[in-house]
């Protein structure tokens, strides 16, 4: 693994880190087309996806799990850039309480809504809470619920907590976002 990694952010004024810290924010999310995954389960289903990954960043002194190595090189192998991150700084960009030591960004993919959708769909209105929203995405899958029209902005559909409480399924499913006009 180690030859893998192609930089150490161990300092808080690190503009790398300043950047994962700006991703915190819907706005900043928006401008620059990327959201933030954490946690392994959420990465190992967003590395399955089709979505492009930006970079990895690893924090080795809070992995919990043996699988992590595994997870690494499956991110190595499609030539994703890992950064290794200093716990104190990995503390800081964290939205958990308690990390597992993985962190990636990656673009957002904004679905256009096809002519057809084939199986059924789901479409939460007026979600509030980004959590609702990730469990509803969550619940969905295990109906094999696998599309997902939202047509308000209430909620920010990539808001990391969004994908934590959907505890990965967000990225197995299709997202379309609409734009509803009113008369």
């Amino acid at each position: 693994m180690n030859n893998s990694i192609n930089k150490y952010i161990e300092s808080l004024n690190n503009p790398e880190y300043k950047f994962l810290i700006s991703l915190k924010k819907n706005r900043n999310r928006k401008s620059e087309n990327k959201s933030i995954a954490e946690g392994y389960r959420e990465n190992s289903n967003l590395i399955d996806s089709s979505l492009n990954v930006d970079t990895l960043y690893i924090c080795p002194e809070l992995f919990v799990g043996e699988n992590n190595e595994k997870l690494i090189r499956k991110f190595e192998n499609k030539n994703i850039r890992i950064v290794q991150v200093a716990l104190k700084v990995f503390k800081e960009i964290s939205y958990r309480d308690k990390p597992d030591g993985i962190i990636s960004i990656f673009d957002v993919n904004k679905n256009k809504l096809p002519k057809t959708i084939s199986g059924p769909i789901l479409i939460p209105d007026q979600i509030e809470k980004p959590g609702n929203l990730g469990t509803m995405i969550r619940t969905s899958k295990s109906f094999g619920i696998n599309n997902i029209l939202l047509s308000d902005e209430i909620t920010d559909v990539y808001n990391p907590n969004v994908i934590r409480a959907s505890i990965g399924h967000f990225f197995k499913v299709q997202i379309y976002l609409v734009e509803v006009m009113m008369k």
